[in-house]
């Protein structure tokens, strides 16, 4: 989570957010990304039409304009948070690639959403994560710094606020 964080500071999109490219630490604390070879350098990119993206992590302005920027990386860690929810199930593990294109800018077509407590933030977060329109997405900024505060508050049960 914080690997993406820093990439509001540095020239850097991920492009391959998913459970696969996970590595969990022996202590079972930190989860660190893996599997650069799709990185790139910039804050927009134009890919080229025939370029292979992994469809069904990608956001609309990816699989229809070919276009990646920060905020399709904050997509694609919504489709993580999916899998990590799903028992790793790929998102739209049932549905064809075919279907997934077709069908990502429908806002009631979404991967796996966990039933949780209604204080949990994790449903609201992904599908702010999901948001069809680019600007309306949270930064990973934001992102971390919500999970951050839900964990300490609710996850490890402590009562601190947060520092900026």
């Amino acid at each position: 989570m914080m690997s993406l964080d820093v990439e509001d500071d540095d020239d850097r999109l991920r492009r391959d957010v998913a459970a696969r490219n996970c590595l969990v630490t022996s202590d079972e604390r930190m989860v660190k990304l893996s599997d650069f070879g799709l990185a790139a350098h910039g804050s927009r990119i134009k890919l080229s039409a025939t370029e292979k993206v992994p469809i069904r992590w990608q956001a609309p302005e990816v699989l229809f304009y070919h276009i990646y920027m920060r905020e399709s990386d904050v997509w694609s860690y919504g489709m993580l948070m999916s899998e990590i929810y799903n028992d790793g199930k790929v998102p739209f593990h049932d549905k064809t690639v075919s279907e997934v294109r077709s069908r990502i800018c429908d806002p009631k077509f979404r991967p796996f959403v966990p039933h949780l407590p209604s204080y949990s933030i994790i449903p609201r977060l992904m599908y702010r994560c999901w948001e069809a329109d680019t600007a309306k997405r949270p930064t990973m900024r934001e992102v971390c710094k919500q999970l951050k505060g839900y964990c300490i508050q609710y996850v490890y049960g402590k009562q601190q606020a947060l520092q900026p």
